[in-house]
């Protein structure tokens, strides 16, 4: 559906223009290039207006007075007045729209954050880990060609007013993910052909497309959670029910679209007692005005929203500090291996040494992320296969040995797209440029290029040269390596990349035990590192700012806030 913006590196020059909030949008009918579709934090920023500032132009004996009741004015009219700190209570702060408390119409990180800690399903993810368990289901079974997937439904799993959570409700609940056609729906169609349940065995059945080697990741997302029929209409979405019964660590206690959510703790939550009782997310329409809500107290964190002068102006007012934690979003360089020169391998691997990455990461992102040196990032495989540092004279040697020079010129585009991606992300552009540019053997011009452009040139595979961000739909190798370098991969295919050993592995891959999937994995990405094809380049943070008194922030790689996590201390 769309590469992702996300996610996620932080505009330091866009706090006047409106939020953007789509990445790339390309509709295709391979499962493992499905990705989020919400920028994850940063983003263009919409405008503060003029109304909303102090200008104090007198200066006269009166003019102390003028300011002390112009700040009063500001705070009673801009910003809610900061609550009493009460320990059991925790209000986040946020420019994201939660518009739908519905599993079958999530179809965005924010909107499967909140969720995740309403409900709970197959499987779960275990808290600050990559790694995922069993929760609702007591036992899975998968048949040797990976295809089927049985899973046998605790005894005890329940709704909180008591109501059984049976296989035939997983099964009714996923058919209805598909009947009603939400946002969710792709996350369900383009993995799984067909669901059934045994109610004599109490077991429930997942038929898949093809085998995927990150089942309990994927059945952990909304779409497949068990949803109560009194809740949720079985023919159509229903985005903020009047009631709504769900099983997770909280339940609802207040929603209202367009302004706040309240979560208070379910008492009938069997696991880990979430540490704050009552967490309220609170929706602000600009930047600006989260930005003071948090400065004055009213909110004890901004999560999501805030651009990086935002987050510098807020991080000078005491009592505020900066949490952080890498994100799956991951740049690469993608070349398409069709075209005059780039069709040698000696002219990419040159290329690939050209790459400052510590200068795009320090002086185009702000340290709002980190060099990647992998396909997959270091937190999904610590051992994958390193590409080359930037080395400029060992660029200049491995041309000469190509014979390019200043009268045998490597010439094109190098595509990119300031509206998907923001302002940091074309200042890293211009860090990297500024080395290339040095190249004599090199003639690359940079082309900004408009969102449905950038977008149509991927999938018609029309561009020379490309730097795009992927985000995979789950934390695991494969979920990066089908779309970049699978020969059914969208950004493989652009490039008009393949290679049989490669996809000979990930196949094998697929069915394979853990252990030796890692094994397989790593084998590709060799193959892919010699290729030059895929040249990764910066890794984005996640970040957000919050109050010095609220402990237990968990940040997770693939965007979500554990909110049980949070306490006041």
């Amino acid at each position: 559906m769309n590469l992702k913006a996300g996610n996620t590196a932080m505009n330091c020059r866009a706090e006047r223009t409106k939020s953007l909030r789509d990445s790339i949008h390309i509709s295709t009918p391979n499962p493992l290039e499905w990705v989020y579709q919400r920028v994850v934090a940063g983003g263009f920023q919409p405008p503060v207006y003029a109304s909303q500032r102090a200008h104090v132009t007198n200066a006269n004996k009166i003019r102390p007075l003028l300011t002390t009741l112009l700040a009063l004015i500001l705070l009673t009219t801009l910003i809610p007045l900061a609550p009493a700190r009460a320990q059991s209570a925790l209000t986040i702060g946020t420019t994201e729209s939660l518009a739908t408390l519905d599993p079958a119409d999530a179809g965005d990180v924010f909107t499967w954050e909140v969720l995740t800690h309403l409900y709970t399903g197959l499987t779960r993810q275990k808290p600050d880990t990559l790694e995922y368990e069993l929760a609702l289901a007591s036992d899975h079974n998968v048949s040797e060609d990976g295809l089927t997937h049985t899973f046998t439904i605790r005894a005890d799993a329940a709704f909180d007013d008591g109501t059984a959570i049976t296989a035939q409700t997983f099964a009714d609940s996923i058919n209805r993910v598909l009947r009603v056609n939400g946002n969710g729906r792709r996350i369900v169609a383009d993995y799984v052909s067909a669901v059934s349940a045994d109610a004599d065995a109490n077991t429930f059945t997942l038929t898949l497309i093809k085998p995927i080697p990150y089942l309990l990741a994927l059945v952990s997302l909304p779409p497949y959670f068990p949803v109560h029929p009194e809740t949720f209409a079985a023919d159509r979405v229903v985005d903020a029910p009047a009631t709504v019964i769900s099983n997770g660590v909280y339940r609802v206690e207040n929603f209202d679209r367009l302004h706040a959510l309240t979560l208070t703790a379910n008492p009938k939550w069997q696991g880990t007692p979430a540490k704050t009782t009552t967490i309220t997310i609170q929706r602000f329409d600009f930047p600006a005005d989260l930005r003071e809500a948090l400065k004055a107290g009213a909110v004890d964190m901004a999560w999501r929203g805030l651009s990086y002068d935002d987050m510098d102006n807020a991080l000078k007012t005491d009592g505020i500090r900066l949490e952080s934690a890498p994100g799956l979003q991951s740049f690469y360089l993608v070349i398409d291996i069709s075209r005059e020169y780039l069709d040698d391998v000696i002219a990419r691997t040159g290329i690939s040494y050209l790459l400052d990455r510590d200068r795009a990461v320090k002086v185009g992102l702000l340290n709002t992320g980190v060099p990647l040196l992998s396909l997959v990032p270091p937190q999904i495989d610590p051992a994958a296969p390193i590409y080359p540092m930037f080395d400029p004279v060992e660029a200049k040697a491995i041309f000469t040995t190509g014979s390019y020079s200043r009268y045998h010129r490597i010439d094109g585009q190098v595509q990119y797209s300031r509206l998907l991606y923001g302002e940091l992300y074309v200042d890293a552009i211009n860090a990297l440029n500024s080395q290339l540019r040095l190249q004599e053997a090199l003639g690359l011009a940079m082309v900004d290029t408009v969102p449905d452009t950038f977008n149509d040139q991927i999938t018609r595979g029309q561009f020379r040269m490309i730097i795009v961000g992927w985000t995979p739909i789950v934390a695991h190798p494969a979920a990066y390596l089908e779309a970049l370098i699978d020969s059914t991969g969208l950004l493989a295919a652009g490039a008009h990349f393949s290679n049989a050993q490669i996809d000979a592995l990930m196949q094998q891959a697929a069915t394979a035990a853990p252990a030796q999937q890692m094994e397989l994995y790593q084998q590709v990405q060799q193959i892919a590192l010699e290729q030059a094809v895929v040249i990764p380049l910066w890794q984005t943070d996640q970040r957000l700012l919050v109050r010095d008194d609220v402990q237990g922030i968990v940040i997770e790689p693939n965007f979500l806030l554990r909110y049980d996590q949070l306490e006041r201390k």
